[in-house]
């Protein structure tokens, strides 16, 4: 099959190089030159370093974004077939492919072919340390009439006590698609002297950052669709064109079949012209222009929509890197995972996924391909982008949602648990609470990645849609209608322990078969050895269950039978800070085992430091802050525990030890198991 496909794909190379010699008559060197761009070597599949399971063949991906090697030179050949090229427009096309040099052809039909310029891990370039907020949990809907909707939103999700760290607004929402100024008939507000500046003030007073929606095509009023221009873009449009701001490039009506006179396109919200991010003068005018809300507004970010694929790169890096700029590092663009924009940009949707079954497998295999490039802050439109879900699936693609890069819930019709029942509130709660406590896990692999080029999700090629998150988790989404379905997991190597049924251990290099039949738990295992630090979350609905915990880090740790393990722990959201190192080691003693967690000194940003130790049922405990150990006394009850009368107590219901100590100057804490 392989030499079929090369064989193929080379012929359609052939044909394109012919055209470009017959056409234009001259130079036969350009075509020399076109042939051996597009004859690229190839280049082996994106691995990271040092870690087995990300070592892997991509799955076949979503060929709107990622084309195989087959389909580009079928869609080649189509246009080369149906249009007569001007001698303009064949000097484009060679120009194109020479800014294709660099791409990596497929191994096989399904491999994917990243965007021309992209970056590469093995070319340096890594992912983009991301604040620490971005891994809280997102909302968005797909189009807001009034400001008081949003409201009724947030309010919805405090008074179910449901956590959410970043809220979009998504377009329509301004006079004109990229005026980057609220339409005050739709979002004004009594009382304000800038419009919407009320609405991104109440967003950011409820706890969430202000993400706003755009794109890169000015429209210029000759489409009058009132869902997407409620004023008209013109007079932008007419300076922008005046200056030479935008794309004039044949090569419109070669990629995408979409050109008009001049730089015009028609896209899908109506008829404007791409702004040229290579012409540094308009950049910068489009800066000015995204500072009416990053300054005027005070907004958090952008969600960064649309883009012609040859200009992707350069939008997606400009715009990521001006808000990172203007914001001193705390605001994002969210855009999708393609293009240049792998060292720029720090967060990730896949794009557009129907609201079905199908619509998460793609999702899935979305982000595979991402990671595959070196992405690592991906997630997707949790329950699809149309909508409304149902139930069910809802829940599911939020469980796997809480594991991903990105946790969003949100899109075209009712996507919202606490506006449906009791039951669906009590389960995107529990997903979105277990989201945020695991904010120091996964920043800590936002370092990683960043460092190493190792993204959080490693996906095992081996299993169905199964992937790691970081090193102690392993994550296998239920990806079937149906409560009672069977599912079957590969495990990778190592020992793995059921999150939710603890006394269910397995060996890992096998496949097992796993039934969760409500909707409360779903395949999810920890890896032995794991030490995973948490924050405790306070509900606002109840504070009194994380009463004494306040400013705590919690280390759940499965200790194993006999050995050691480790976890880099990274607080900062600085580049080049260092880890603070967490060791584990259980030896054997006398009378049965002894851990001691170990810490390296640096300071830690917490009072507390809660050990969680799983699997152990205590007789003693010590710990040392420098000065040797020190005994701790036994308590009772938790709630002992809690008022710090007593530092430890054994948790019997769920076989555990729980340990409360200072945090500061802390060296160790001993454990002797019976």
């Amino acid at each position: 099959m392989r030499s079929n496909f090369i064989a193929i794909s080379t012929f359609a190379i052939l044909i394109v190089m012919s055209l470009l010699v017959s056409i234009r008559g001259e130079n036969p060197r350009s075509a020399e030159k076109v042939a051996n761009t597009a004859e690229a070597p190839e280049r082996d599949s994106r691995k990271s370093p040092g870690n087995e399971v990300y070592e892997q063949k991509c799955f076949a991906c979503h060929s709107d974004n990622y084309p195989t090697k087959t389909a580009m030179a079928e869609k080649y050949l189509a246009i080369h077939s149906q249009i007569q090229l001007s001698q303009q427009e064949m000097l484009a096309l060679k120009d194109y492919y020479d800014s294709a040099r660099e791409l990596r052809y497929a191994k096989d039909d399904n491999e994917f072919i990243p965007n021309p310029g992209v970056e590469r891990l093995q070319d340096g370039a890594r992912p983009a340390l991301a604040p620490r907020w971005v891994f809280e949990p997102w909302k968005w809907k797909n189009e807001h009439a009034n400001p008081q909707e949003a409201i009724d939103d947030i309010d919805g999700m405090k008074n179910a006590g449901v956590p959410c760290g970043a809220y979009i607004i998504d377009a329509p929402w301004s006079t004109g698609l990229m005026t980057f100024e609220f339409y005050g008939p739709r979002f004004g507000q009594e009382g304000e002297e800038i419009v919407g500046k009320k609405l991104i003030e109440d967003i950011q007073n409820a706890g969430m950052k202000a993400i706003l929606w755009m794109s890169c095509i000015i429209n210029n009023g000759t489409d009058s669709n009132p869902d997407w221009q409620m004023e008209s873009e013109t007079p932008l449009w007419e300076y922008g064109s005046e200056h030479g701001f935008f794309v004039e490039n044949p090569l419109w009506r070669l990629t995408i079949g979409r050109g008009l006179d001049g730089s015009l396109i028609k896209w899908w919200r109506g008829v404007g012209s791409h702004v040229d991010f290579n012409n540094p003068e308009a950049a910068r005018w489009f800066y000015g222009l995204m500072d009416r809300a990053l300054v005027d507004l005070g907004v958090d970010g952008f969600k960064v929509d649309g883009g012609w694929v040859p200009m992707t790169d350069e939008f997606y890096h400009q715009v990521s890197s001006h808000v990172m700029r203007r914001t001193l590092g705390r605001g994002v663009a969210i855009s999708r995972p393609r293009g240049g924009n792998l060292s720029s940009s720090v967060a990730h949707w896949t794009g557009d996924e129907d609201c079905d079954w199908n619509g998460m497998h793609l999702a899935m295999r979305r982000m595979i391909a991402a990671c595959k490039d070196g992405y690592s802050t991906v997630g997707t439109d949790t329950g699809g982008y149309g909508g409304p879900p149902t139930d069910e699936l809802l829940i599911r693609w939020a469980q796997m949602s809480t594991f991903c890069g990105i946790m969003e819930l949100g899109g075209g019709g009712d996507h919202e648990p606490w506006f449906r029942s009791e039951r669906m509130t009590r389960l995107y709660k529990n997903l979105a609470v277990l989201r945020m406590q695991l904010i120091p896990y996964l920043h800590s692999y936002n370092h990683v990645a960043h460092n190493t080029g190792v993204p959080l999700m490693r996906w095992n090629d081996a299993g169905d849609f199964e992937f790691r998150c970081g090193d102690s988790f392993y994550v296998a989404p239920i990806k079937e209608e149906g409560e009672n379905l069977a599912r079957n997991v590969t495990l990778p190597e190592g020992r793995w322990i059921d999150y939710y049924d603890e006394s269910n251990v397995y060996e890992g290099g096998q496949t097992i078969t796993v039934k969760h039949e409500e909707l409360d738990t779903f395949p999810l295992f920890v890896k032995e050895g794991a030490i995973i630090p948490m924050d405790v979350y306070v509900d606002p609905l109840n504070p009194s269950l994380s009463a004494g915990f306040e400013n705590s880090l919690t280390l759940k740790c499965f200790p194993p039978e006999i050995g050691d393990s480790s976890f880099d722990f990274y607080w900062g959201e600085i580049e080049g800070v260092e880890a603070s190192k967490i060791a584990m080691k259980v030896i054997a003693t006398q009378g049965g085992k002894e851990i001691a967690l170990t810490f390296d000194g640096r300071r830690l940003p917490y009072s507390n430091v809660v050990a969680q130790i799983h699997g152990a049922n205590a007789r003693d405990v010590s710990f040392d802050r420098g000065n040797g150990y020190e005994a701790l006394d036994e308590a009772s009850e938790r709630d002992l525990l809690s008022r710090g009368a007593a530092p430890w107590y054994i948790n019997s219901r769920e076989n555990q030890v729980s340990v409360r100590v200072p945090a500061d100057g802390l060296r160790s804490i001993r454990i002797s198991v019976r």
